[in-house]
């Protein structure tokens, strides 16, 4: 690996080709160009020294090597403005593309929702005029719903991404009840619980004190992580909440009892898209705990987790009391 670094620094054509310059802008082969010269040119200068006592003649030499390093030092500097000229055309260009991006993802899944509300909306009138069918029909039936399902909470994600990537998401600070939100998720989360026969304790703290936050995100907070607490736990298995009280602010515990992360899978756990090998087989779009920890840090909240492989996972995050300052009047 060293003798292939070194070798990679002295192939001048290779590195030259990296930085988007000819060979005669590049100032790896300008440097070179240059000590050759200076070193040839004090030869000379040694030899003629040596040869002449004419000072006029060493003179003479001694302001024509000068001048020439000069030429050469202008010819350096261009280099590298046209090196630096380049990099930022290179990075102009890349953020140009990744705006186009982010527009085209978003336009490409604003476009995706409407006819998959379309579906959904159908196969609800669907089943209400076809209220008897066959076992094969009702297959048939809930594997398109599931599906659907699964679409609708994809372009619901992408899009939250993109605005949030954008910066064009809006977040509300106000002095709220936690346990409203946390209410509103858990009814929201049940069903999930009981089909895959888990449990969750409901009946949360009601003395908490007041947060700041935003009422909607929040709920979206507390559902993505219950969801996941209940979607990563093994069957027959609680979810349980609890919480701390500290001076300026309010943390949340949310534990499941699973197979856990390891140590490298802990490493991209809030990464887009990023999933666990082991829930290959279970619903997901990737994108939760991105998106849960984009808004709590947008309402100045923080989060965290620990994991043990085989034993179960608990996540938890903190957010600043009403009764302490208003994050956005800390931070002007």
């Amino acid at each position: 690996m060293f003798l292939r670094k070194i070798i990679h620094k002295l192939n001048i054509k290779a590195q030259c080709k990296e930085l988007g310059v000819s060979l005669w802008a590049c100032p790896q082969f300008i440097f070179l160009i240059m000590g050759v010269f200076i070193i040839t040119m004090i030869l000379i200068t040694y030899n003629v020294g040596q040869r002449y006592i004419d000072a006029q003649i060493v003179a003479i030499i001694v302001l024509f090597v000068t001048a020439f390093l000069f030429i050469i030092s202008l010819i350096i500097i261009r280099a590298f403005e046209q090196v630096v000229e380049s990099k930022k055309l290179e990075a102009k260009q890349a953020k140009e593309i990744l705006k186009l991006k982010d527009h085209f993802v978003f336009i490409a899944a604003h476009e995706l929702r409407t006819p998959a509300n379309a579906i959904k909306w159908g196969l609800s009138s669907l089943r209400e005029e076809q209220p008897e069918l066959t076992e094969k029909g009702k297959e048939l039936f809930d594997i398109i719903q599931r599906g659907n399902e699964r679409l609708l909470s994809l372009v619901k994600d992408i899009l939250e991404v993109a605005r949030l990537e954008s910066g064009t998401i809006k977040i509300t600070l106000e002095k709220i009840v936690i346990v409203d939100s946390f209410g509103e998720a858990c009814k929201e989360v049940q069903q999930l619980a009981d089909e895959q026969k888990k449990t969750i304790d409901c009946n949360f703290q009601s003395d908490l004190p007041l947060v700041w936050g935003d009422k909607m995100r929040l709920k979206e907070v507390f559902g993505n992580l219950l969801s996941n607490a209940i979607k990563f736990g093994r069957e027959g298995t609680d979810v349980s909440v609890s919480t701390e009280v500290n001076d300026t602010t309010v943390v949340f515990h949310i534990t499941n009892k699973g197979s856990g992360l390891n140590s490298e899978e802990q490493k991209h756990l809030f990464e887009k898209f990023w999933r666990s090998k082991t829930a290959h087989d279970i619903e997901g779009t990737g994108l939760g705990l991105f998106i849960t920890k984009q808004l709590l840090e947008l309402m100045s909240g923080r989060i965290w987790f620990t994991s043990k492989r085989d034993e179960g996972t608990t996540f938890s995050f903190s957010l600043v009391r009403a009764d302490a300052p208003s994050p956005r009047e800390v931070s002007k």
